[in-house]
């Protein structure tokens, strides 16, 4: 049969055939895995819609992990369509930071503009030339599609600027990038009431 998913991906999709064949092994009914699987919200930050701004849609995704990003990123890439890839991103610890780099590199270049905050590293003593500095130095972006913002506030206000209609924006990392949403939300409507009030 046919079994229908309100949520992106092709591991998203893998996970759901597991599922139903797991209720066909336990010879459970299969109307109930397919209605089951149709009402799936999905779970936090795994392709968690946070909202619509100014025609701007935007995610939160968990991913830190290059394998998990490049999922995530390819998928997050089929949704925008016509649209551009925008990606807020926030590493996970140093040390995974510094060992993956490449991989993370290569993972950050699926977007079409990258905004990087510093590692988020609890504890963690970061020397010269670690972190964020070198990381967006090795992501394969023209320069001007990617920037490092040294706070959290510089980053929705980068965002605003870069967003265009049709575009498609996600959160991704280390926890308190989860937080992000709402004001990436809100800074996309200020500047659209920003806009309406500067044409009256």
């Amino acid at each position: 049969g046919e079994f229908r998913l309100p949520v992106p991906g092709r591991h998203m999709g893998l996970n759901s055939a597991s599922a139903v064949l797991t209720a066909y092994l336990l010879e459970l009914p299969l109307e109930a895995a397919e209605a089951a699987l149709a009402a799936f919200p999905g779970v936090r930050r795994r392709f968690e819609r946070k909202g619509v701004a100014d025609d701007v849609l935007v995610y939160d995704e968990y991913a830190y992990h290059p394998t998990s990003m490049t999922l995530a990123l390819q998928t997050l890439r089929e949704v925008a369509g016509e649209g551009r890839l925008i990606v807020v991103f926030q590493p996970y610890r140093l040390y995974r930071t510094r060992d993956l780099q490449a991989e993370i590199a290569e993972a950050l270049a699926i977007a079409d503009e990258l905004v990087l905050l510093e590692v988020f590293g609890p504890g963690e003593l970061r020397q010269p030339g670690e972190g964020s500095a070198a990381l967006i130095e090795a992501v394969r972006l023209p320069a001007e599609r990617k920037v490092f913002v040294d706070s959290w506030e510089a980053a929705p206000v980068e965002v605003a600027r870069r967003a265009r209609p049709g575009d498609v924006v996600v959160t991704m990392g280390a926890p308190p990038i989860s937080l992000m949403g709402d004001q990436l939300l809100d800074a996309l409507l200020t500047r659209t009431a920003g806009a309406s009030g500067a044409g009256a």
